[in-house]
């Protein structure tokens, strides 16, 4: 085995001091840095400490904590550069708990955090029901769930299932109001996968699903048997009574018809002409006595 050297680094004198070890695998260190990107902590949500994981091939090795009091920067020393095998050591970090209104990133062994306005990293929730125009479910064509896409910006965001169980409502928080440039976000919904003998529309956040079949009739549990019909009776007689109907002419030209005489009438009628008779008579007689 080579001979090597071994580098230890006294931050608080800022001295560096290289020591010879014999039979020594090569070592390694890494310099972890935080960049902050807030205008100063313009907004004064700059928190006191980072927790910072080191991983080593993927493997949690290391937890740091960057502070003021360090000067947001820690240096790892003495750090195995290879395996047992001879194999590099591969070295990476990430930041444990991002700040609030911050966004992380990393290039190599430096963070860095940049602040999103206050506006930002405001939250929304949008409330999305499903009404059933379908008599009710008189068919029994109504599923037990369906499927909803959430769009933002037109691009698929998200899909919730709503369900009958949760009588047809879903309501979806922690949404972003806003993009990293401060412009507000717009949210749309859409079905998918809509039940046979449905049309659906939307209006908001709500989605109404009409059923277009005709509602089957139900069936009469015990018909009743039909009734008998009365038997027939016998021909009335028929009466005595003369329907009399007016004649289409206006009345003052109708003539009145003279019902024929009775025996009684004419009995009258002989009775007044011989008291005419004898009355002439009695006229004649007398007028001759004059003479």
């Amino acid at each position: 085995m080579p001979n090597y050297y071994q580098s230890f680094i006294d931050n608080k004198a800022y001295t560096i001091t290289n020591k010879y070890i014999k039979d020594t695998p090569p070592k390694t260190s890494i310099v972890i840095r935080k960049v902050w990107d807030d205008a100063n902590d313009k907004d004064k949500l700059r928190p006191n400490s980072i927790d910072v994981n080191v991983y080593r091939n993927n493997v949690l090795f290391k937890t740091i904590t960057l502070s003021n009091d360090n000067n947001w920067y820690y240096e790892l020393l003495n750090l195995d550069k290879v395996d047992s095998q001879g194999n590099s050591y591969i070295y990476e970090i990430k930041e444990k708990d991002v700040p609030f209104g911050y966004l992380s990133s990393i290039d190599g062994f430096t963070i860095t955090n940049k602040h999103i306005p206050k506006k930002e990293t405001e939250k929304i929730e949008i409330t999305i029901s499903k009404i059933w125009d379908d008599f009710n479910n008189k068919n029994e064509t109504r599923p037990e769930n369906i499927d909803v896409e959430i769009y933002r910006n037109n691009i698929l965001f998200k899909t919730v299932k709503i369900k009958a169980s949760d009588n047809w409502l879903i309501v979806v928080s922690d949404l972003d109001k806003y993009d990293s440039s401060g412009k507000e976000y717009i949210y749309t919904i859409k079905e998918i996968n809509i039940p046979d003998k449905y049309i659906s529309s939307t209006n908001g956040f709500v989605i109404t699903n009409k059923l277009i079949d005709t509602p089957k009739e139900p069936e009469p549990e015990n018909p009743s048997e039909p009734d008998k019909p009365d038997e027939p009776k016998g021909p009335k007689k028929p009466t005595d009574t003369i329907l009399i109907t007016e004649s289409p002419e206006p009345k003052e030209n109708i003539k009145k018809t003279e019902s024929p005489k009775t025996g009684d009438e004419s009995n009258v009628y002989s009775y007044l002409l011989l008291t005419l008779l004898l009355g002439f008579i009695l006229i004649a007689i007398g007028l001759k006595k004059e003479e």
